[in-house]
């Protein structure tokens, strides 16, 4: 997967993430961050993210980084703005081109990736019943999306 990273010449504190979060992060996820500190995907290479037990197939857009110079794709800005209405015990961790959401869950058994369908774009979504299982974890999840490479792409901001 290609990506347009967010990476500064600033360390990423992942034990930060992780303080304010209330819960550890899986290995594969703290490295991610570590060497990338997320990233827009270059659509040039879509990402698929399959709907567990649906036929329904969602875009990956971005996977949120930490003190980005953009706030609508850093961690800590949007988990503070959608703080109430995320489920308990969950974080946001990227976003997809349809304006959807994605967040883990802090359980017992696992940390599973969940799509937000918050625009109700699906047809069987509702106010109260929007959120579709992605994988059973998060570390699942990122082995899923393979290898990260950089993509030749920059961000320009305004």
């Amino acid at each position: 997967m290609r990506i347009v990273s967010f990476k500064t010449e600033k360390a990423v504190d992942v034990a930060e993430l992780e303080q304010v979060a209330g819960f550890s992060l899986p290995e594969e996820y703290k490295a991610f961050l570590q060497q990338f500190n997320g990233g827009l995907v270059d659509q040039d290479e879509p990402v698929a993210l399959e709907l567990l037990g649906l036929e329904e197939t969602v875009y990956l857009q971005a996977l949120f980084g930490m003190d980005t110079e953009i706030p609508d794709f850093d961690l800590f800005a949007l988990n503070a703005i959608y703080e109430e209405s995320a489920p308990e015990n969950s974080m946001l961790i990227g976003a997809t081109t349809d304006g959807g959401l994605l967040f883990i869950l802090h359980e017992d058994s696992g940390m599973p990736v969940l799509y937000w369908d918050r625009n109700l774009s699906l047809e069987y979504s509702t106010e109260d019943e929007n959120a579709y299982f992605i994988s059973w974890s998060l570390a699942e999840f990122m082995g899923q999306l393979g290898s990260f490479e950089l993509s030749e792409h920059t961000i320009k901001l305004l």
